[in-house]
């Protein structure tokens, strides 16, 4: 597992954390490869500027910003349920701002 920011988890070329530039309001957050690594997850919001945790601990989008999940949400480890949970929680909240890639090879 690389770190938080490592390119292999899901950095876009040239913006190091993960964000680029996007859409007409703001910006992309994009991630892939959580696999179930609840503890990853939780630091991929706490350090994003797209995603936050509200007051009562839902993860909230940020204004006119746009999230890309870009696959492997799950492997078999113990956070499976929580990120699939919550992932599927933002895209119900923000259907036209969250985007799932069904798949990532």
């Amino acid at each position: 597992m690389g770190s938080l920011l490592a390119p292999s988890r899901g950095a876009c070329p040239g913006a190091p954390d993960g964000l680029g530039a996007g859409g007409a309001d703001g910006l992309v957050g994009y991630v892939t490869d959580v696999e179930g690594d609840i503890d990853y997850w939780r630091r991929y919001v706490e350090f994003s500027k797209v995603l936050r945790r509200g007051p009562s601990g839902e993860v909230e989008l940020a204004a006119g910003a746009h999230f890309v999940f870009g696959g492997d949400a799950t492997d078999q480890q113990s956070g499976d349920l929580q990120v699939l949970r919550e992932l599927l929680r933002l895209r119900r909240r923000y259907p036209d701002r969250v985007h799932f890639v069904m798949g990532n090879r």
